[in-house]
């Protein structure tokens, strides 16, 4: 137990340059959590009552079983035609249609798609729920609010790979503790009605 905190949590509190494994698991488990977890199960339990978990849990039962061999399957051909140009790899699906399907126009507009999509689901969802939920809580001016998190966001985008890893590296464990605490206070808070 002891070598699985320090191998990650335990990272955290390391002062050398030995925090990469905890750097990339942040930034991973970053994209799975998020938008669908948060905002996509409260409101379909708000939206349709408690009993739609039961069908979120079995939706996420087969989704995990089709989800866990589609993502060896995607690490694995991402591996295998990733490129090393000065000294930093690049790959993905647009190198996986690229190098091996022989389809480099189908790559570029693959990345154009991811493009505007991130803008849509990515970013536009996220910040509409963020704001919906600070103005429903707080009377805060919210054109300010998004101008700052654009920029704050834009900052760290732009510095590069190794800030967003630094950033996911404290916030991912973070966001986890503060969900998970937020859930359990809320059970708490509504236990007599837990078992109805």
């Amino acid at each position: 137990m002891k070598w699985v905190f320090q191998q990650t949590i335990g990272q955290l509190f390391v002062k050398s340059d030995t925090k990469k494994s905890l750097r990339v698991f942040s930034v991973a488990l970053s994209g799975t959590m998020g938008i669908g977890n948060i905002i996509g199960a409260s409101s379909c339990v708000l939206l349709f009552g408690a009993g739609s978990l039961f069908w979120m849990w079995i939706s996420a039962i087969v989704g995990m079983i089709n989800n866990n061999v589609l993502v060896v399957a995607e690490i694995v051909i991402a591996m295998h035609f990733r490129k090393r140009i000065q000294g930093n790899y690049y790959g993905g699906p647009m190198m996986n249609m690229q190098e091996g399907l022989k389809m480099p126009k189908m790559g570029v507009v693959y990345a154009i798609l991811c493009f505007v999509t991130s803008i849509g689901i990515g970013n536009l969802v996220p910040m509409n729920a963020l704001v919906s939920m600070l103005d429903y809580r707080l009377d805060i001016d919210k054109s300010v609010f998004v101008i700052v998190l654009s920029v704050c966001l834009g900052f760290i985008l732009f510095k590069g790979k190794d800030v967003i890893e630094n950033v996911c590296m404290y916030m991912v464990p973070l966001m986890s503790f503060l969900f998970i605490g937020a859930t359990f206070v809320i059970v708490c808070l509504n236990l007599d009605s837990l078992w109805g």
